[in-house]
């Protein structure tokens, strides 16, 4: 505590200065004061505005009121003194004192250093008073050191990403500053901060795949597991899409990124944060009122291979499962790739069937489609939307070519080489129009009749 006890002073009783320090009448005055465990008593000898003279110890010592007013004794006091404070060679906060020096702040100087770190070996210099909550610039990434803490360094994987390869070099990880990045996949370019492009990956707008660093990390983890899953699972009891589902735990994985702690938020599906987030603990108590047996949440603020690894080791998925022999450089690897050119790959290696590549990716058949529709525009497939057209014509005629037969009152009244052949005959043979889509929902078992017949696919 640094403080004068303004109770000793003579206080102006009117005026524009009522309750304020009369330093006229204060000369004379014995004023106490608390300097940190210093306790004592200052005599004020003489008032020249805006200067006092005080006397302590058989000291005279002159002052700005202010500086009186504010407990600012240090040099009085001798609390300050021209000697340092550390000698060469001690060591502070993993920082070695090299050299005792002044420092020059505005018009005069002031103690300080020249010191090295012994975690990276840059060489700085600071003042006395800052050295004790000293924290390397290298080491908190607010300096460049080549060959420390550059991009080129600490993530060479960027390297691909990055148009002028000098700027990996001038810059770490988590700048702010604006560079070019290209698509690795199809050359795109695109100016972007480069925290941000650590944080979310490149987001390609010409070929992205629309899915996000964590949440293709956790999927490349799952399937090392060996693990019966179900990206973005919806249950008939929620109308709500979770980020993975593991059948035979019956658990669900939810991936936390930014938007759900609100860094960087704007809208998420046209929710604000606080209904996002409310959103979030609705889902947590449907799941587990529905029976879920483990919500587990991987917190994914930063798109980085150590952040993700340690948020999964923290939370409680490594005590469901043993990840002694995850390869995380795989989930970094599959996580930075491109899904697009993934599905594209599999179509031109000969799996020339949607449904088998959305079984093979976990990824909705729809998804695969607008997917194979992007990767040909880009020459990475020689898929053609006519053939889904011919494809799903076939797959419906071979549906409703199915046979089936007909009932009246548990009769059979014949059999029909389709729904669509019975439709078309229906009025001939039983009086009424028979409509294929109420044939089928009955064949299905999603109805019980039809205008009072049952039928049968056989």
């Amino acid at each position: 505590m640094r403080k004068v006890f303004k109770e000793d002073f003579a206080i102006h009783k009117s005026g524009i200065n009522i309750n304020r320090i009369d330093w006229v009448n204060s000369v004379g005055k014995n004023i106490r004061f608390i300097y940190d465990d210093i306790e004592g008593i200052i005599i004020i000898n003489n008032y020249e505005n805006p200067n006092i003279t005080i006397s302590y110890q058989n000291q005279i010592f002159t002052m700005h009121i202010s500086q009186f007013r504010k407990c600012q004794l240090g040099s009085l006091l001798n609390v300050y003194n021209k000697n340092y404070l550390y000698n060469i060679g001690d060591i502070i906060n993993n920082n070695e004192i090299l050299e005792q020096i002044r420092i020059k702040q505005g018009n005069s100087t002031s103690k300080g250093y020249k010191y090295k770190c012994l975690i990276d070996g840059y060489i700085g210099k600071c003042t006395e008073v800052s050295m004790k909550s000293l924290n390397c610039p290298v080491c908190s990434n607010a300096v460049v050191l080549q060959g420390v803490n550059d991009i080129a360094t600490t993530h060479p994987e960027y390297l691909p990403y990055i148009v002028n390869i000098k700027d990996s070099y001038k810059y770490t990880k988590s700048s702010g500053k604006q560079i070019k990045f290209k698509c690795k996949d199809c050359g795109n370019q695109k100016t972007m901060k480069i925290s941000t492009f650590h944080n979310n990956g490149i987001m390609c707008n010409k070929c992205g795949d629309g899915r996000s660093y964590p949440e293709k990390f956790v999927f490349n983890l799952l399937k090392q597991l060996n693990l019966d899953f179900i990206p973005e699972k919806i249950f008939k009891w929620a109308n709500k899409r979770y980020d993975f589902y593991i059948v035979i735990s019956n658990s669900i994985i939810e991936v936390m990124c930014n938007h759900h702690y609100g860094k960087g938020f704007n809208f998420c599906g046209g929710r604000t944060l606080k209904e996002e987030q409310e959103n979030d603990k609705i889902k947590i108590h449907l799941a587990y009122k529905n029976g879920i047996t483990d919500y587990i949440i991987i917190e994914a603020r930063i798109s980085d291979l150590d952040y993700m690894k340690n948020s999964i080791l923290e939370s409680k998925l490594s005590q469901l499962y043993n990840l002694d022999n995850i390869n995380w450089l795989e989930c970094h690897k599959f996580a930075l790739s491109n899904r697009v050119k993934e599905a594209c790959e599999l179509w031109m290696n000969g799996l020339k069937d949607t449904l088998k590549i959305s079984k093979e990716m976990k990824i909705g058949r729809s998804q695969i489609w607008k997917y194979l529709k992007m990767g040909s525009k880009l020459n990475w497939c020689d898929y053609d939307s006519k053939w889904y057209i011919e494809d799903t014509r076939k797959r419906t005629k071979k549906i409703r070519s199915k046979r089936v037969e007909i009932f009246k009152n548990n009769e059979s009244l014949g059999m029909f080489e389709s729904v669509a052949e019975l439709s078309r005959q229906s009025e001939n043979i039983v009086g009424v129009k028979l409509l294929p889509s109420k044939i089928s929902q009955v064949c299905n078992g999603k109805a019980k009749t039809h205008k009072r017949y049952t039928f049968k696919y056989v």
